[in-house]
């Protein structure tokens, strides 16, 4: 069973989202003129299918980029690619406008406003549906339009995209030609990296506590050094106190011991002077 290229996929999201996005400016544009009271709901809404434009557009560029690398791994043409680029320009191109005049109601009032061209140019392989969605002469109502806007185009934005990647996942066997493979199998390159990124983590962390564990062997030596460098200080330090002690008590003796050699020659030269 083959499945359709995402970029197809997606690609007819937005072009459906754009001709929602159409209605809800003109709707929205007429709010504003009218001075209406329900244009919060209707903005919301427009600003809704704008994000969801935005996603979409986001994930076409990260298809876009990974065939621009290989373009002949994926057997598509230059003029294919041309193509795709000048969708993502065109759309980039009408979001950018839709904001600007969001951010400025005031024009519309003032009579300054431009008028907003909602069509693109598609590539091959479009749904008639989608194609067509925006120059349809029955467009979606806009009551329907701002009931869905929170929650509708999220879940229709992508939502193509996410079931192709999910099956592809699901039936890795299925010989499916197109982009697809090529993202599952980058996936699984992608897992094999990261199981190789956990080990050499997990070696890194094992390395990591042994040598913690050899810094706090150091730290222990170092801390017995200290310890025992303290008590040979303070016994030094005891001996210095008692040679000054011992070195004072000799120097006392030698003083008395002067004084008495003195005193016994005095006594000497008195008994001489006397006797003769």
């Amino acid at each position: 069973m083959d499945r359709p290229d995402p970029f197809y996929v997606v690609r007819d999201e937005i072009v459906r989202s754009l001709g929602q996005a159409k209605v809800e400016f003109e709707a929205w544009k007429h709010e504003v003129v009218s001075r209406s009271s329900n244009v919060k709901p209707v903005e919301n809404a427009l600003r809704e299918t704008i994000r969801n434009i935005d996603w979409d557009i986001e994930d076409l560029q990260e298809t876009v980029q990974i065939v621009e690398k290989n373009p002949s791994k994926f057997r598509i043409s230059v003029e294919e690619l041309r193509l795709r680029r000048r969708f993502l320009q065109e759309v980039k191109s009408i979001v950018k406008n839709v904001k600007d005049q969001l951010c400025h109601p005031n024009e519309l009032l003032n009579g300054n406003y431009r008028n907003i061209d909602f069509s693109v140019a598609t590539a091959n392989k479009a749904s008639p549906g989608a194609i067509n969605n925006i120059g349809t002469k029955n467009p979606p109502s806009l009551s329907s339009t701002v009931r869905t806007g929170a929650g509708g185009g999220e879940a229709e934005g992508g939502g193509g995209f996410t079931e192709n990647l999910k099956w592809r996942s699901e039936h890795p066997g299925t010989n499916a030609p197109g982009l697809l493979a090529e993202q599952v199998a980058l996936l699984r390159e992608q897992d094999e990296h990261l199981d190789q990124l956990g080990s050499s983590i997990s070696r890194l962390k094992q390395m990591s506590h042994r040598i913690g564990g050899e810094l706090g062997d150091q730290v222990a030596l170092l801390d017995e050094f200290s310890e025992e460098m303290t008590h040979t200080e303070s016994r030094l330090d005891n001996a210095m106190r008692r040679a000054a002690r011992l070195l004072h008590i000799d120097s006392s003796r030698a003083q008395w011991f002067v004084i008495g050699i003195l005193l016994l020659t005095l006594l000497i030269i008195l008994i001489l002077f006397v006797i003769l």
